[in-house]
């Protein structure tokens, strides 16, 4: 089938707390895992660690899929940092930064007001980066403002611009369908996420009754996500991810790269 771009998340090197990688290594993980691109969590900083980089990425073959930035829905946001990193991907020729946020003392509030100004700050963004073909990818995410179908229409509503970045983990979770909320917003999906979900025993069915995994090893309906992305013609990055590692992080990757490969959506 091999008609999805996957690319891999460094997080789940971040995360491993055995031992630090520096951003190079990474990537040459990643590659050797079977992936063609990267969205990198780390900080800027650490990419001038590296002589570099994008050399480094080329000669893996390859490409910067996107940075994960964050946001807030604060009216004086400075959103310093994440325009620092948006010029960084510009340069590099991404399309949809991966932009995530929400989270605040009242985030259960899940106000107008907070959707708002979070659209209004995700479209300054934009229209800043705007002739430079970069647009914000925005995350749901759990425990946040905007993380169900309800939120994230809701959100889409007060914007212009931003695409979202569809992460099926965290949307399924929250009783509502990835797949379908892909087929329903096709136009607005510029980046996804996907990961999987295994409860805990004895558990019951809520939302952080486990740990997120590799791919084949939970509970959700990684398939039929996969295939409502491939039925919507979508054509961005779908970046597999995982937070905390329970094996090294190439081990992870290369069980999460095995999967799809074994459901052939993956060469």
């Amino acid at each position: 089938m091999g008609q999805l771009r996957f690319g891999y998340h460094s997080l789940c090197w971040i995360s491993y707390e055995p031992e630090r990688y520096e951003v190079d290594r990474i990537a040459r993980e990643i590659a050797k895992a079977g992936f063609r691109g990267i969205e990198f969590a780390h900080q800027l900083q650490h990419f001038a660690r590296v002589p570099d980089l994008d050399a480094v990425m080329r000669d893996l073959g390859l490409e910067l899929a996107s940075l994960a930035c964050s946001i807030s829905y604060q009216a004086d946001d400075p959103m310093a940092e994440t325009i620092a990193r948006a010029e960084y991907a510009a340069a590099r020729g991404v399309t949809d930064l991966m932009v995530v946020g929400g989270w605040g003392a009242d985030w259960c509030d899940k106000s107008d007001g907070q959707l708002a100004r979070l659209a209004h700050n995700l479209d300054a963004i934009c229209e800043r980066f705007r002739d430079r073909g970069l647009t914000t990818a925005f995350h749901p995410h759990l425990e946040t403002c905007c993380e169900n179908a309800r939120d994230t229409e809701r959100l889409l509503g007060f914007s212009k611009h931003t695409h979202l970045c569809l992460d099926n983990a965290h949307f399924d979770l929250t009783g509502d369908s990835s797949a379908g909320f892909a087929k329903a917003h096709a136009d607005r999906i510029g980046l996804a996420h996907v990961k999987d979900f295994e409860r805990a025993p004895g558990e019951p069915a809520s939302r952080y009754g486990g740990r997120f995994c590799e791919l084949g090893e939970g509970e959700l309906d990684v398939e039929g996500y996969l295939n409502a992305l491939i039925e919507i013609g979508f054509t961005g990055w779908v970046i597999v991810e995982l937070d905390r590692p329970t094996r090294t992080p190439l081990e992870s990757a290369r069980i999460s790269a095995a999967w799809l490969r074994d459901h052939g959506f993956m060469d």
